[in-house]
């Protein structure tokens, strides 16, 4: 599938694709220099380099509430309706097809690493594909900041789970909010209850955080981090402007507090620890906050998204989705004890075969993808027999685990 800036449709990740939807959007630049940021702070989180930058996931979370917010209120506002199936199709081909890859690796490597990798297999597996994964592991007690001996390799698609949640409900409020309000007035509706979604779910966390409830409660909760979500959806529905989006002039005054909230993010994710409970409530709330106002000017055209608009940015940022999703396993598995190396030589490995996996992945399986559709029903078949095969392998890696853990040596 080519992929032509010029004559696609900039879609809520940052690619353009080619299809029918009346969903368009100019193209965003820094918003793809923003997310090469966010995965950049996750990655160095991930490597043990910074505390804190597991809030790069919260600034994905509030980029991912304001593209799908802004398309959803640009089709909305051109054909007074939003057409769910496009749109779930479209989240589909973006999502599942390099998911696919990687539950498939992962069900590999566990069969044959063997032991615990392969008991857990099947959970995290049906976790990852049915994007519930962070359900399960508030089920599990999984500490997330926790040093565990073998993590899960499917630990982090967590926040995947909690992304896919949001895209499944919110544009049903959305259809909602447009079939009762109509094309003129859906935008004012759209921002009234993105801002009560996200003074809920801010409510939500600061009355559980009262009752001492677990941290892993507070942290993987769909209901305790929808505030970023809202947050963004709320941005969206103040600047989404269809194809002119992106010619906002960002004044003075903005652009001053989009420097600010860059450099208290760049400060949280040097200093945070995520094992602090003053985190979940005011802290998370004002990280939300300082992404928010540096989406809001990397949505515009200002010296803010002139800076996040560099090349080698740009370029990352596109790619992120598969940096995200294939960091964290190449982490797990070259470890010290496999490679022999440790501090920047390890470090540099891991950026190498990150670097090659997403690379494949955007080439061969993310660029390639067939949209589903109910007008092409073998390619939604095939999406189905693929999420079943994997689940089958998995399933399969873990009776064998099982069964040879229940052999038992019998004496001469």
């Amino acid at each position: 599938m080519s992929v032509t800036p010029t004559s696609g449709r900039l879609d809520d990740r940052g690619t353009t694709t080619r299809g029918r939807s009346t969903a368009r959007l100019g193209h965003l630049p820094a918003i793809d220099g923003l997310r090469a940021v966010a995965v950049g702070a996750v990655f160095l989180f991930h490597a043990g380099v910074i505390s804190g930058g597991f809030i790069g996931v919260d600034v994905f979370f509030v980029v991912s509430g304001f593209l799908i917010t802004a398309l959803a209120i640009t089709e909305i506002e051109r054909t007074g309706r939003l057409a769910l199936g496009a749109f779930w199709a479209r989240r589909a081909r973006r999502l599942l097809p390099a998911l696919f890859a990687l539950c498939a690796a992962v069900v590999a490597m566990s069969a044959v690493e063997g032991g615990g990798a392969a008991r857990r297999v099947g959970g995290d597996v049906f976790g990852a594909l049915a994007y519930v994964a962070n359900w399960l592991q508030i089920g599990e007690g999984h500490d997330y900041f926790a040093v565990y001996e073998a993590p899960p390799l499917l630990e982090h698609t967590w926040s995947l789970a909690i992304e896919e949640q949001f895209y499944l409900v919110w544009p049903l409020v959305l259809a909602g909010i447009a079939w009762r309000f109509g094309r003129r007035s859906a935008r004012v509706a759209i921002g009234i209850v993105a801002a009560v979604v996200a003074t809920g779910s801010f409510a939500t966390t600061v009355w559980l955080a009262g009752r001492d409830v677990p941290l892993n409660r507070l942290y993987f909760g769909t209901d305790t981090r929808a505030v970023a979500l809202a947050a963004g959806a709320l941005a969206a529905s103040v600047l989404a402007r269809g194809e002119r989006t992106g010619e906002r002039r960002v004044g003075r005054v903005e652009s001053a507090g989009a420097i600010v909230g860059l450099a208290l993010l760049a400060v949280a994710a040097v200093v945070v620890d995520g094992s602090e409970r003053w985190l979940y409530g005011p802290g998370f709330l004002a990280i939300a906050a300082a992404a928010l106002i540096v989406v809001t000017a990397a949505a515009g055209d200002g010296p803010v998204a002139r800076l996040l608009a560099g090349a080698p940015l740009v370029a990352i940022g596109k790619v992120s989705y598969g940096i995200y999703l294939w960091h964290w396993p190449v982490i797990v598995v070259l470890d010290h004890d496999r490679t022999g190396l440790s501090g920047p030589a390890l470090g540099t490995l891991w950026v190498a075969a990150t670097a090659a996996l997403t690379v494949a992945s955007w080439v061969l399986i993310e660029q390639r993808s067939v949209l589903p559709t109910l007008a092409h029903p073998w390619r939604t078949a095939g999406y189905v027999a693929a999420a079943f095969a994997i689940g089958f392998g998995a399933s399969a890696t873990v009776s064998a685990e099982r069964a040879g853990r229940g052999a038992v040596a019998v004496p001469d």
